[in-house]
């Protein structure tokens, strides 16, 4: 097992930090037994001390969080799966024998158990269009796409979706379906999902220009203008305006959800927006998974 980051800098002060290591050391024990360490840049992973941001996204709970962590591992192998078979040819990770598969079946299991139909729906509908938009995304990679075509991939292939529904899970209730419906509901995650999204291709836009990988908010604008500061102006202004849409869709689900449903609306959404300050913070302290131990 690797070594654990001892740091808690990118925690909420009021975090259960005892319950957060106690997940982590065995996080990775979970992902050994699945031969997903040996796969993956999990150094990077571990150095960027991921697993101590998310605590910010969801209640710390010993009975669900740990299952989290382990979701936040998975992602990530799933992620850098796809950034290091950029020529992908149709092979399908999906085969029985991948790590990958084997540790998805284990957490589908251990999740989708305890939720709704509705809510399992919901859910896995999210993994299989991040599923589909990975796909699309690497075909793509290292080529010049459009900005329309770009935005409408980024806003699934950040992975943000599936990773806010698990704040349900680590509440112990559920957002009622009618609730669900609500267009408001939508924009609120694809919001949180952009800012996420377009923060990261702010900050890592240097990154992606030295691997040759153009698919970059920044260096998409930039390659319109020719301006790459006027690009990461406007890309700076895009998150704004993203933060205060989700603010006025937030006003517009408490105004018409039912009085009984309001306190789980609202814990969600207040657990919603704590990825996009948490992600800025976690990416300025430098504890980056690009920057070599």
């Amino acid at each position: 097992m690797p070594a654990r980051l001892k740091g808690k800098a990118y925690m909420k002060p009021d975090c259960d930090a005892a319950a957060v290591d106690a997940a982590e050391a065995q996080a990775w024990d979970w992902a050994a037994s699945f031969d997903l360490l040996p796969q993956f840049d999990f150094p990077g992973f571990q150095r960027a001390g991921y697993l101590k941001v998310i605590p910010n996204g969801y209640v710390v709970r010993k009975k669900t969080f740990p299952v989290i962590a382990h979701w936040t591992i998975w992602l990530y192998a799933y992620d850098d799966y796809y950034d290091e078979h950029v020529n992908w040819s149709g092979t399908q990770w999906q085969e029985e024998s991948h790590p990958l598969t084997r540790a998805l079946a284990d957490l589908q299991e251990r999740t989708l158990k305890h939720m709704s139909t509705a809510w399992r729906t919901r859910f896995t509908t999210h993994l299989d269009a991040l599923f589909s938009a990975s796909k699309a995304e690497t075909a793509l990679r290292h080529q010049c796409g459009d900005l329309e075509s770009y935005l409408n991939l980024r806003s699934y292939t950040v992975g943000m979706l599936p990773v806010l529904d698990l704040a349900e899970y680590s509440l112990g209730r559920e957002l009622p379906l009618a609730v669900t419906r609500l267009p408001a509901y939508q924009k609120a995650l694809f919001n949180i999902a952009n800012q996420v999204a377009w923060t990261n291709d702010l900050l890592d836009h240097k990154r992606d220009t030295r691997n040759n990988d153009p698919s970059n908010l920044v260096l998409i604008l930039a390659r319109a203008t020719d301006d790459l500061s006027a690009a990461k102006c406007t890309t700076q202004t895009m998150i704004t305006g993203q933060a205060e849409e989700y603010a006025a869709a937030s006003t517009e689900l408490l105004d018409r959800c039912r009085a009984q449903d309001i306190e789980t609306v609202h814990a969600c959404l207040d657990l919603y927006n704590q990825w996009p300050q948490a992600y800025l913070n976690w990416h300025e302290a430098r504890t980056s998974r690009y920057t070599p131990s």
